[in-house]
């Protein structure tokens, strides 16, 4: 589910453990956070380092963030949750 991080940023919370998604050093993402902070900020660019975040392998690998672009295959669409403020 999408979150409101503020200043037109969101966070990605995982409805079944509501942990919040953030970049691991490899740049793969994991539902680990508990709570939000700059590094659980996102817009499509992430914010730490400028890439998108991009799905590996045609849609069926990790989620990555270390494209410059992104292929057809690799662009999300938003799933119609509650956005919390």
């Amino acid at each position: 589910m999408l979150v409101d991080a503020g200043n037109g940023l969101v966070a990605l919370q995982s409805l079944e453990t509501e942990n919040y998604v953030t970049v691991l050093e490899d740049g793969t993402l994991e539902a680990t956070a508990t709570s939000i902070s700059e590094f659980e900020w996102f817009s499509l660019v992430e914010n730490a380092n400028g890439f998108y975040v991009a799905a590996e392998f045609g849609g069926a690998g990790n989620l990555v963030v270390d494209r410059e672009a992104v292929n057809t295959w690799e662009q999300f669409g938003l799933a119609e949750a509650e956005v919390w403020a």
